[in-house]
């Protein structure tokens, strides 16, 4: 080969192999993912260090070699690279703007267009992020801990607007692994506090909301709000009303209803996607609910479509106001999505009224209760209350006993993992 590459070239490769080797040696834990042992009998340690910053290697040859190590091989297409500076913009601002359609269209395209140089550096990452990027948005899943670190090793490899999707989904899909505290570490090696980006603001407000920052967020929602309001962006102030309003329904009793007109003037313009709706109107149904304010709480919680088991909180506040329990039917494909206590408590749902109080009593203590997740404290709270209308009618008061002491099991199982 030894044919000069040019900067461009160079940066892209070098990038792509620190990501990958670096990746490797933090995943694996294998001696040879080290530099001295990466880059033995092909370039020197500081050739490798050069190489991996983006720059240094004069030959193709060399390139050629660690990429091989890396199970990859070289590509460069320069009419691609157009392309994906196109297709980034468009998912960038499908991101931004909550267009799930836009992102939808262009990340297809984009993969398409990838597919063919999957086991390519620097091509095969960029496949890889955008399939992040799909899994995360699209499909509303998780992002595997392992899948965050190599996420976590492509920042800086391909653009400032791919950087602030990348630590987007990183932070979002630590911050809803339950039970972890990896998205503070997140949070703070990406100083999202003074990201630019939309996404990340909102990502801001919830770390503030989840660590009880009542001071930082109070400042940060008025700026928020004042600038998303001028720019029109009714989608992220739908997000950031979303994010707080729980939070604020333990210290402020009107703001609840303040929101509610906000939020449905917003709504009459007709401009939020109906999954952001329905997650809305289900974030205020809990705020609703924590002021014991069932009959509001049922209003908006019956907007919430399928999006989220509203069902549990349709249901348990039907039972509050001594109302015949009426909830959505998911077929077994749709359960499917739910943790096995969620599907549990649909099951004592759909049953409640059916037979006696006695059966529902024993199904919550022997089917629920044992799986319920401890982190999930306000469907414990749920599940607790439900409990003990049930030990109303039954007189079992010692299954109060039991359950409380469960709880308390599960929940010290928990911390020690």
């Amino acid at each position: 080969m030894n044919m000069e590459l040019t900067k461009k070239q160079m940066k892209m490769y070098g990038l792509s192999i620190r990501t990958n080797r670096s990746y490797n040696l933090e995943t694996a834990q294998a001696r040879k993912w080290t530099q001295n042992l990466f880059c033995e009998s092909i370039c020197s340690v500081n050739t490798l260090i050069n190489i991996e910053k983006g720059g240094a290697g004069r030959f193709e040859d060399t390139y050629a070699e660690l990429a091989k190590k890396l199970n990859l091989r070289l590509m460069y297409n320069p009419n691609m690279n157009k392309r994906v500076y196109y297709y980034t913009k468009y998912m960038y601002e499908g991101v931004e703007y909550y267009d799930l359609a836009k992102l939808e269209k262009y990340s297809e395209k984009c993969l398409t267009m990838l597919e063919p140089y999957r086991d390519c550096l620097w091509y095969g990452d960029l496949y890889r992020a955008v399939q992040a990027l799909v899994e995360h948005y699209l499909r509303q899943q998780l992002v595997s801990k392992d899948k965050r670190i190599l996420l976590s090793k492509m920042i800086g490899e391909f653009s400032k607007r791919w950087d602030d999707l990348l630590k987007s989904i990183i932070f979002c899909s630590a911050f809803h692994d339950l039970g972890s505290e990896e998205y503070k570490m997140w949070f703070n090696e990406f100083k999202l506090a003074n990201n630019r980006a939309a996404c990340n603001k909102v990502n801001t407000v919830m770390f503030y909301v989840a660590n009880e920052y009542t001071k930082r967020l109070q400042n940060l929602y008025k700026v928020l709000e004042m600038e998303w309001e001028e720019n029109k962006n009714y989608i992220r102030l739908i997000d950031m009303y979303s994010s707080t309003v729980v939070f604020n329904s333990f210290y402020d009793i009107t703001e609840i209803d303040e929101v509610k007109t906000k939020v449905e003037e917003i709504l009459a313009k007709g401009c939020v996607p109906d999954y952001k709706e329905a997650e809305c109107n289900y974030n205020m149904g809990m705020a609703y609910y924590r002021l014991r304010q069932y009959d509001k709480s049922l209003e908006v919680m019956r907007r919430t479509a399928k999006i989220r088991p509203a069902f549990i909180f349709i249901a348990h506040m039907q039972r509050k106001l001594g109302i015949p329990v009426k909830i959505e039917t998911y077929s077994d494909d749709e359960l499917k999505r739910f943790t096995g206590d969620i599907k549990g408590i649909y099951r004592y749902y759909d049953e409640i009224g059916k037979i006696s109080a006695v059966r529902s009593e024993n199904f919550l203590m022997k089917n629920i209760l044992p799986i319920l997740n401890p982190t999930e404290k306000i469907i414990v709270e749920i599940v607790r209350e439900e409990l003990e209308m049930l030990i109303d009618e039954t007189k079992h008061y010692k299954d109060l006993l039991i359950f409380n002491k469960k709880v308390k099991q599960l929940g010290s199982r928990g911390d020690e993992s």
